[in-house]
């Protein structure tokens, strides 16, 4: 698994850097794709030894999860466009950070909200909330 991890990323990175020419953040989306591949070949290699992994509950929230980051990740990418240069003093990192920051947590909590995603309500709050609870809500 992490054989595979590693090389994807290696030929990600060298197709985004010195094929494509693009930047830092192919990088991260190499990396990211990376990722996702050997989190699915473990994912099928766990199943074949121990059975199905995921419920339809489970994948369902973690669609729902996955469709958060991607909105929050458009939103930030969007709001990034507005420093196009990166800046050179540490106020204007700071500022450019924070606003990134600021709109990826909102536009994530808020699209967490409108898709009902209540698996992150222990990170947000006190009270322990059971899984099964919340997978009869579904």
């Amino acid at each position: 698994g992490s054989l595979i991890s590693v090389s994807t990323n290696f030929a990600f990175n060298l197709f985004f850097v010195l094929g494509l020419h693009l930047g830092a953040a192919w990088i991260a989306l190499g990396t990211s794709i990376s990722s996702v591949l050997s989190c699915t070949f473990l994912l099928h290699r766990l199943s074949k030894e121990i059975g199905p992994v995921f419920d339809r509950a489970a994948l369902f929230s973690c669609v729902k999860i996955g469709a958060c980051c991607l909105i929050s990740g458009i939103a930030s990418w969007t709001v990034s466009r507005l420093y196009p240069d990166v800046p050179v003093r540490l106020v204007d990192q700071l500022l450019q950070f924070s606003l990134l920051a600021i709109s990826f947590l909102s536009c994530f909590l808020l699209s967490a909200y409108l898709l009902n995603l209540t698996e992150l309500l222990p990170f947000f709050l006190k009270k322990r909330y059971n899984r099964s609870d919340n997978s009869e809500k579904l």
